[in-house]
């Protein structure tokens, strides 16, 4: 019995492929007697399937092909019927690879490349693959729509070229192609093209903050699938604009929508449209910082087979799951998620998820003290985009700046983290984008408050609010109004402080953002303790308390309840005699009682002596370790600051020397020479940074001391070597005669007035001839020196900084040269400071001790 068992699946392994081979030759005879289109266009789509199963996707598609070939010219079905599509992403897309996709669709004959075989093509590739190849496909079958004057095919081309354009995050260009789109599926009267054209316009115009134009789309795609009842495009609608309420604030609308949804999928019997509306829940959850209840709804539904499905979405719902671990601080599970997410990211092409995740995981070894492990993962971040693509890509310039604002912010470099903000403002503001704009003026007025800044982190956080009336949003007020209280606060503005935090506690509560009350209720305790008002300081503690377990997930009883339950009396009916029995017996107590405790105190104060010399001798050890740690950490972070700058240079170098990869004539000669001219520039600029960085770590390390030195001796030798770089601007040296001399390091004065001179060289005007002035007059013990010029002037949130280490100016350097005049100055144990105003000038001001 077992052999002839053996024996039968032998001859069914053997005869197999015949069968196939035989099943195909069956089809194809069944082809040549097929009598109508339909038939023919049918048993096409069989024979493509055939060739399918036996991996054989050359002939695949070419099959396919000749189906949509025959039914664009019979008009036999509409062009997206489920005879034409069925099956085609299961039984090819979701098996070939790009590589092999392309091989197979390279030797198709040009006379089957129809515009809806390549849009079809295309819309698999683009949720499959890799979007470069999806526009490259769609704009083939645009041409050939165009040309034959098919406005149907012309939309869908249009509509596929702006959704790959979106899926690489270039906005720009995926915005007109959207609503091309739109415009032409309403010349052709296409219903389902109208609304996906105007769901598609309308999402992508909300992560770039066109929210007006966003909401009037909207509401059109809305009508329409109502009026016609296409439940499946209302679902898509009510989805897309549960992101325009985040991006709103509105999380109470989001969380309706949420319920729509997730009703119109059961009416549907759709179970991947269900597991998305509960992934859907999740995603509202993360954004009003509820992560405990996002993440079960995240991972069942990542769980489910109609999720597991869609695999481009991969990087995206790992990256969220890993986000929802690391807030709730299960870091080993986020750091295992967030890997997932890069590795699908590099599967499906999906950058932006790539450098978020590698953000993410930086942000989560800071957490966890491993701040050798985060320096190594924000090197991988900062090396995901090319610099060309940073340059050209505007909102990935955008999401570069914010990482690195997010970064020196995290490791303490406040001064940083602005200069980066500002650059993030810059953007907004020259794009109109005016929703970001509100947001980063939050952000930055949140930083200048952590510097000291109150004036104009005030002047920011109240233009945020201004902004978001004049938009309609909520997103930003509720933090802005926390901030502009924790100032009121600190200037003793208790009242004004409690009116902003009123006023920022009714919107949240109104637009359900539960992520800001923990900050609302905190800070209106301080504010009443403040004011003596201890009754209502109670309440919001009691409600801070009370939400900080519910954020944990736990059960709490009742506290009026609990402390009934202490204060309950236990005994009734006390006898008056044993009480008095109690008291006699008391007072005797009391008398041994106070002598033992006469005692006690004296042991006590000699312990309390004894304990306070140990604690003295323990805080200055951990003042040691302190100190030793945080130089440890400014080392790194100077160590990665230098090698960022470093790497500037070289890949700006890098990039204008590509030709040399090139064959000769591959450019004109004076090309060849601008761009060589360019490169060579970019190294002796990193020449000069080297320098001015070696004389910065030489101030330490003089073993000549000091001596009588003549300063007019001084700036005749410095004018003498800034002489090219004064002519060549046409600027005035007037030098203050009979200068002082002073006991000083010859080398470092050339130094310190060379930097500041030859600053005001880089910074002049050009409609005005350059000015410089040096003077200097005794004030007090202290010479005060004074160094003007009536250049370009510096903005006021610049000043505060620009005698760090390697923060630059708008016109370049090397950002070390000003740190080493406050080095030089402050060597001697004087003081140095700018005062400017832009368009006016600059004047630095610097003491040194007589």
């Amino acid at each position: 019995m077992k052999i002839r068992c053996c024996l039968s699946i032998c001859l069914i392994i053997l005869v197999l492929p015949s069968l196939e081979a035989q099943d195909i030759k069956v089809l194809l005879k069944g082809l040549d007697t097929a009598q109508t289109p339909k038939s023919k266009i049918e048993q096409l789509v069989k024979i493509a399937d055939a060739y399918a199963a036996k991996k054989d996707f050359q002939h695949a598609l070419e099959y396919r092909a000749r189906a949509y070939k025959l039914n664009d010219t019979e008009k036999a079905y509409p062009y997206n019927d489920e005879v034409l599509t069925g099956g085609f992403k299961e039984k090819v897309f979701d098996i070939i690879s790009l590589e092999n996709l392309k091989q197979a669709m390279g030797p198709l004959p040009k006379d089957l490349e129809t515009a809806p075989f390549l849009n079809q093509v295309a819309k698999n590739v683009i949720n499959s693959f890799n979007s470069e190849y999806a526009i490259e496909l769609a704009e083939k079958a645009l041409n050939l729509s165009i040309r034959s004057g098919d406005k149907l095919q012309e939309a869908r081309s249009y509509f596929y070229i702006g959704n790959a354009y979106d899926g690489l995050k270039n906005f720009n260009e995926a915005l007109p192609n959207l609503y091309k789109s739109y415009e032409l599926a309403a010349i052709a009267k296409d219903t389902v093209g109208i609304i996906m054209g105007l769901v598609n316009y309308a999402r992508v115009c909300t992560p770039v903050f066109k929210l007006k134009e966003a909401e009037r789309a909207f509401g059109q795609a809305l009508d329409i699938a109502t009026i016609y009842s296409d439940k499946i495009w209302l679902n898509e609608c009510l989805r897309n604009l549960r992101v325009l309420r985040y991006y709103q604030g509105d999380f109470r609308k989001a969380r309706q929508l949420d319920s729509s949804i997730l009703k119109l999928a059961y009416e549907l019997r759709d179970t991947g449209k269900i597991e998305m509306a509960r992934w859907d829940e999740g995603m509202t959850l993360l954004h009003m910082g509820n992560f405990r209840e996002a993440l079960p709804l995240f991972l069942s539904s990542m769980k489910s087979d109609e999720m597991s499905k869609r695999s481009a979405d991969m990087p995206q719902m790992c990256f969220y799951v890993g986000l929802s671990y690391q807030e709730v601080g299960s870091y080993d599970s986020a750091l295992v998620y967030f890997h997932r997410s890069i590795d699908f990211s590099q599967q499906y092409n999906s950058p932006m998820y790539r450098f978020q995740s590698f953000q993410q995981i930086t942000l989560v070894y800071f957490e966890m003290g491993d701040t050798a492990k985060a320096f190594e993962y924000a090197d991988r971040v900062n090396g995901v985009f090319p610099p060309e693509q940073i340059e050209k890509n505007i909102h990935v310039k955008s999401e570069h700046y914010k990482w690195l604002a997010t970064f020196f912010e995290q490791t303490g470099q406040l001064d940083s983290a602005a200069v980066y903000t500002e650059k993030l403002l810059d953007i907004a503001e020259k794009n109109n984008m005016q929703l970001r704009l509100a947001g980063i003026l939050s952000g930055l007025g949140e930083l200048n408050l952590k510097m000291g800044k109150t004036e104009l982190a005030k002047g920011q956080l109240e233009r945020c609010l201004e902004l978001s009336k004049e938009l309609g949003i909520h997103q930003f007020d509720c933090k802005a109004m926390i901030f502009l209280s924790e100032l009121a606060i600190g200037q003793g503005r208790y009242q004004q402080a409690i009116k902003y935090l009123d006023e920022s506690l009714g919107l949240a509560i109104q637009l359900n953002q539960t992520n800001v009350l923990k900050d609302i209720y905190a800070h209106l305790v301080k504010a009443h303790s403040k004011v003596g008002n201890f009754k209502e300081a109670f309440v919001y503690q009691t409600k801070l308390v009370n939400l900080k377990d519910s954020l944990l997930g736990f059960e709490q009883k009742d506290l009026i309840a609990k402390y009934d339950a202490i204060y309950q009396v236990k005994e009734k009916g006390l006898e008056n005699g044993r009480l008095q029995l109690e008291k006699e017996k008391k007072e005797q107590e009391a008398k041994n009682l106070k002598y033992g405790l006469a005692a006690t105190i004296f042991v006590l104060v000699l312990l309390s002596l004894a304990a306070f010399n140990i604690y003295k001798i323990a805080q200055k050890n951990r003042r040691l370790a302190d100190e030793l740690g945080a130089a440890n950490q400014d080392l790194k972070l100077f160590s990665y600051s230098l090698a960022h700058d470093i790497q500037g240079y070289i890949t700006d170098a890098l990039n204008y020397s590509f030709f040399l990869d090139e064959p000769p004539g591959a450019l004109r000669p004076e090309k060849e020479r601008e761009f060589m001219s360019k490169s060579r520039k970019k190294v002796q600029a990193l020449r000069e940074f080297c320098s001015d960085l070696i004389s910065y770590a030489r101030m330490s390390t003089d073993e000549l001391p000091p001596q009588a030195t003549d300063l007019n001796e001084v700036l005749a030798e410095v004018c003498a070597s800034l002489e090219q770089q004064i002519n060549s601007v046409g600027a005035k040296i007037d030098i203050q005669e009979g200068l002082p001399k002073v006991t000083v390091h010859h080398a470092r004065m050339v130094q310190l007035f060379s930097n500041l001179i030859d600053n005001a060289i880089k910074f002049h005007r050009e409609d005005e001839t350059l000015e410089v002035g040096v003077t200097c007059e005794q004030k007090g013990n202290d010479f005060l020196f004074t160094v003007s010029d009536n250049g370009q002037g510096i903005p006021p949130e610049r000043q505060g900084r620009i005698f760090d280490l390697f923060v630059k100016g708008s016109s370049g350097g090397s950002g070390i040269g000003l740190a080493v005049c406050k080095r030089v100055v402050e060597g001697y144990g004087g003081k140095i400071w700018v005062q400017s105003e832009v368009g006016s000038g600059t004047h630095f001001y610097f003491t040194y001790p007589t």
